[in-house]
């Protein structure tokens, strides 16, 4: 994948809203990245949640019978835990110095100005810190702690002048009493990476001339953004529009054109671009439409952003919603996503790491997090919304996959290889793949089961069908259980899936991606070496088969992959990159998919089949 900028990398860990519209305090509220989704009724107060992201924070103070005098109510507070590297900080107070000019005040404990330096300059050096900020009304941040000393113990005696020198941060040797000053740069880092996206109309059709680098946080630059893409990365622009046609069949192409006042999106509905009066203007075109191309370019051109999608169903018809998802998934896992819904079509195919429910009584309103493999838990979230098990669960076709990687990299395969995924089928990984390598009737039983949970939760699903990793098992024993499954049961042709990514080029570009300060870059021929040293070694479980050629079919088949990608990491980077079977696979295959395809033209006619 090319991306148009370089990549930030901060993450919210976690947030705590107090005094806020219907909030009174919702306690902390954990997020991951991926698919975070916030459910709830209407007017639960989902909507309210998601406006602390906004922009500029609304002065809405909560209120109930005993308090509701304005002058009385306590001011509302957010407060975040963010995830970030030394090296976006350091970019916030250059942008900070260089839009608003002055020094940055740095929190100190000494007036020691070149040993406090020198700690300063340890923490703009290093990948990840977490940075604890409450936001009020507007968007000024203030710390909850010092960045260098953890909590705040009373006021801040010092601080030291740092001035950017050259383009870099530096000491100013000068250290003064009190007045923080770096809370308010973490604006820049905040609207940098932060996108949030409602359902209310925005006009994202035009923009001015300029040539901007990247997309603004209300995407009001959008126009320009995409005209910079079709102009100098038309493989990505092509890609969008790709894109575009899967989530909506009214829209078969997109073009940027240029207009007096600068750039206009316009919208096709055939691939043909003909003659200019047969397109629409953006803004003459659903709001969906808009959204989702602002959407999409948020998780196209950005190496990692928060994004914020308000009541997804309001603006996109379930089809269209499922479809984003699926391509949001399968394409820019990177991202962190908070989405809003009450609808059972986006809680079944979100495919979500967290689940947060919002509920409300009278002027209060609580969240809840759900437990997604306690089946209590999701029936109440059903019963709240006012839905079945079957709304969420409904399927055609389900196909019962190894786990977690298979569930997420299959579709994208197929996708690649044959296009859009037939609608109605789930790609839904085992609990337990344990269970089928059992013996005796215990197989059989495990095999029941599962066909019958598929179809107690539509009546509408078809024989269902299995796949799984070859393992140790031997022909005779794979042969055995495709039987006594009624050939619903496939074996992958190698052992796991990970058999197939022992890619040097990908492995060299995954390493270098997740660990940039490494003394020298890893090159590809770094890792056939080691692949190559090691790939005899008994604990990989191919010694048999190996012959000194990490191409060698029969040693592909049997080798313990996914522990020798793990060593592999481990070994090139001095401890510093482990790798995670169902983390790093997907992005693995990403790039195989792209620099070296034919590579995988096994696994492909697999998952095609």
């Amino acid at each position: 994948m090319v991306l148009v900028y370089r990549g930030e990398t901060m993450r919210l860990i976690r947030m705590r809203v107090t005094n806020f519209s219907s909030f009174k305090d919702t306690g902390w509220i954990e997020f991951s990245t991926g698919i975070n989704l916030i459910v709830g009724q209407n007017n639960a107060g989902k909507s309210a949640l998601l406006h602390v992201f906004d922009q500029s924070l609304e002065d809405n103070r909560h209120r109930n019978t005993a308090e509701y005098q304005q002058e009385r109510l306590e001011p509302p507070s957010i407060e975040f835990d963010l995830d970030v590297s030394g090296h976006e900080v350091e970019d916030a107070m250059s942008t900070f110095m260089a839009r608003r000019g002055g020094p940055i005040s740095w929190p100190v404990q000494t007036t020691n100005a070149d040993a406090e330096w020198e700690k300063i300059s340890v923490f703009l050096s290093e990948p990840s810190h977490i940075l604890e900020l409450r936001r009020h009304a507007g968007i000024r941040f203030t710390s909850r702690g010092n960045p260098l000393h953890g909590q705040f113990q009373g006021p801040i005696a010092f601080c030291l002048l740092l001035i950017v020198d050259n383009g870099r941060i530096q000491s100013s040797k000068n250290v003064q009493g009190g007045g923080d000053t770096l809370p308010v740069t973490m604006e820049y880092l905040w609207l940098a990476n932060v996108f949030s996206f409602g359902a209310q109309r925005h006009s994202f059709g035009r923009s001015g001339f300029g040539r901007e680098d990247r997309l603004k946080s209300d995407a009001s630059n959008l126009a320009g953004i995409l005209s910079k893409l079709q102009g100098e990365q038309g493989s990505l622009f092509d890609r969008l529009v790709g894109h575009l046609r899967e989530v909506f069949s009214t829209v078969q192409n997109l073009s940027v054109a240029p207009i007096p006042q600068g750039f206009e999106i316009r919208v096709w509905p055939t691939k043909e671009q003909v003659q200019p009066e047969l397109s629409f203007g953006l803004d003459n075109c659903g709001t969906g439409v808009a959204q989702v191309i602002a959407i999409l370019t948020v998780a196209m051109t950005f190496k990692q952003a928060v994004i914020i999608i308000d009541e997804i169903s309001s603006f996109l018809h379930p089809a269209a919603a499922k479809a984003l998802l699926r391509i949001i998934q399968t394409n820019y896992a990177q991202h962190q996503y908070i989405i809003a819904t009450h609808s059972p079509e986006v809680l079944s195919a979100g495919n979500p790491v967290t689940v947060h429910i919002v509920r409300r009584h009278i002027y209060d309103s609580v969240v809840d997090r759900v437990d997604l493999v306690e089946l209590d838990q999701l029936r109440d979230v059903a019963d709240d919304l006012g839905i079945s098990m079957t709304d969420v669960f409904g399927a055609e076709r389900i196909i019962w996959v190894e786990g977690r990687t298979e569930e997420l990299c299959f579709p994208f395969i197929y996708e690649v290889a044959a296009g859009q995924l037939p609608r109605g089928l789930v790609v839904a990984s085992v609990v337990a793949t344990g269970d089928f390598n059992a013996k005796g009737r215990r197989r059989e039983l495990v095999f029941q089961i599962y066909d019958r949970v598929s179809r107690a939760a539509s009546p509408l699903v078809r024989p269902v069908a299995f796949s799984f990793d070859r393992e140790a098992l031997t022909d005779e024993e794979r042969r055995r259980l495709e039987e006594r499954s009624d050939g619903r049961l496939l074996f992958l042709p190698r052992r796991h899936f990970e058999c197939f990514l022992l890619d040097p080029a990908a492995i060299a570009a995954f390493i270098n991606n997740h660990v940039p300060d490494l003394a020298k870059l890893v090159s590809p021929d770094d890792v056939l070496a080691y692949l190559t040293s090691v790939g005899g070694n008994p604990k990989f479980k191919a010694t048999q088969q190996w012959h000194g050629d990490i191409l060698d079919e029969n040693w592909l088949a049997e080798v313990d992959a996914a522990a020798l990608l793990k060593e592999t990491c481990n070994q090139l980077t001095g401890n510093c990159l482990e790798f995670s079977k169902t983390g790093h696979s997907h992005e693995l295959l990403q790039h195989i998919l792209i620099h070296n395809r034919e590579s995988l033209g096994e696994l492909t006619k697999y998952v095609r089949s």
